[in-house]
C-alpha cells in the first residue's frame, strides 16, 4: 500500500497543471486521512466483450456497488468505459450514479483495443496491474479521462481492493 501512495505522492509533485496539482494534493491528503477506514473494495470493474453492453448490466453493477458498499464502478466494453459513483443528488445519497463516459483506448492509453475478448481482459488485467504497482500511465489532455483517472480510478487503487469481472 504505501509502495501505491508513495506513487500518488509523486504524481501530486508533478502536476502538468496547477489544477492538477491543487486536485492531486487534495486527494492525496483525503487519502492519506481515509487509508485505514476506506471501504473493503473501492473499484469494481466489469468487462463487456465482443457483444457489447446489454440492456441489464449496468443495473447490475449498480446493485453489486450498493451491496458491497463500492465507490466506483467500471463497465468497460470494447469501445466505451461507463463510471458510476454514489449520487450527489440531494435526498438520493445512497443511489449510484454514472457520472462519466469516456473511450476505452483513451483511458486504457491504447491506439486501439484488441480485437479478441481474451486480449481486452488481458489488456485491462494488464493495465491495473500496472496501476497497483504505482505505475501511472502517461497523463492524457485535459478532459474527462485525465480527471477519472487522477480523481477517481488512482485513489481507489491506491487504496482499496478491486475486484473483476468479466462476462463476455
Amino acid at each position: 500500500m504505501s509502495r501505491r501512495l508513495d506513487a500518488l505522492r509523486a504524481l501530486a509533485e508533478r502536476p502538468g497543471t496547477p489544477e492538477e496539482g491543487e486536485v492531486a494534493r487534495r486527494m492525496l491528503k483525503r487519502l492519506e486521512q481515509r487509508q485505514y477506514h476506506s471501504p473493503a473494495v473501492s473499484l469494481i470493474i466489469e468487462i463487456k466483450g465482443a457483444k457489447g453492453v446489454l440492456s441489464g448490466d449496468e443495473n447490475q453493477l449498480v446493485e453489486y456497488m450498493q451491496t458491497v458498499g463500492c465507490s466506483l464502478g467500471l463497465l468497460i466494453s470494447p469501445t466505451t468505459t461507463w463510471a458510476f459513483h454514489p449520487g450527489s443528488t440531494p435526498g438520493c445519497e445512497n443511489a449510484i450514479e454514472r457520472f462519466v463516459e469516456v473511450p476505452t483506448a483513451d483511458l486504457l492509453g491504447l491506439p486501439s483495443i484488441p480485437g479478441s475478448d481474451a486480449s481486452l481482459e488481458s489488456v485491462v488485467r494488464g493495465w491495473l496491474g500496472r496501476l497497483a504497482a504505482g505505475e501511472w500511465p502517461e497523463r492524457p489532455e485535459p478532459g474527462p479521462v485525465r480527471s477519472l483517472l487522477i480523481e477517481h480510478i488512482i485513489p481507489a487503487v491506491a487504496t482499496g481492493r478491486i475486484l473483476s469481472n468479466v462476462r463476455l
